[in-house]
């Protein structure tokens, strides 16, 4: 567990920047005389929250954003792409490890998901199999829906790999 920031700055001169007005509300409850830049520094300082004296904005699907002052930007896009983090894994082999396998897969009570493989193939990777209500046949229709978005996107994929569990896979579908 890292103690101490990997990064560290030292800045002897910071100019202004958009963060100033929300940190000087936040921190000391000033507000801008003009009625309506109060209600808009309002509504923009709500998404945002002070942690030991540094500017992070919030989110619901997202952790922490750590806001940095117009003179820091360039200092650390320098030093993750060039600096001690100049090797870090690309874009495309980021984005596949932010998701994980599902939890649960819903569907209607169709043969090919109700079948021993899939349900077995399921219970292998430790997902849970939910099936929609028939008595509610719209819900029905929209899981076929998605079942067909789901099942091209995964014959696309099987057909370029090999490997037992890839057939196995693509005999069930």
């Amino acid at each position: 567990m890292v103690k101490e920031p990997a990064v560290t700055l030292h800045l002897t001169r910071i100019g202004p920047s958009w963060m100033d007005p929300i940190t000087n509300f936040l921190e000391n409850g000033k507000l801008p005389d003009d009625e309506k830049e109060d209600k808009a520094l309002r509504r923009e300082a709500a998404k945002y929250a002070i942690i030991q004296g540094q500017l992070f904005k919030k989110g619901l699907s997202h952790p922490l954003l750590k806001c940095l002052h117009p003179d820091q930007t360039d200092y650390v896009l320098r030093e993750v792409h060039e600096g001690c983090c100049g090797h870090h894994i690309g874009g495309r082999a980021l984005v596949i490890t932010r998701f994980s396998i599902s939890e649960v897969v819903v569907s209607d009570n169709g043969t090919q998901f109700t079948n021993k493989k899939f349900t077995e193939f399921l219970t292998g990777l430790g997902i849970k199999q939910k099936f929609s209500s028939v008595e509610h046949p719209q819900t029905n229709g929209q899981v076929e829906a998605a079942n067909k978005v789901v099942l091209l996107g995964l014959k696309k994929r099987l057909a370029k790999k090999k490997g037992a569990w890839a057939d196995e896979l693509a005999s069930v579908l």
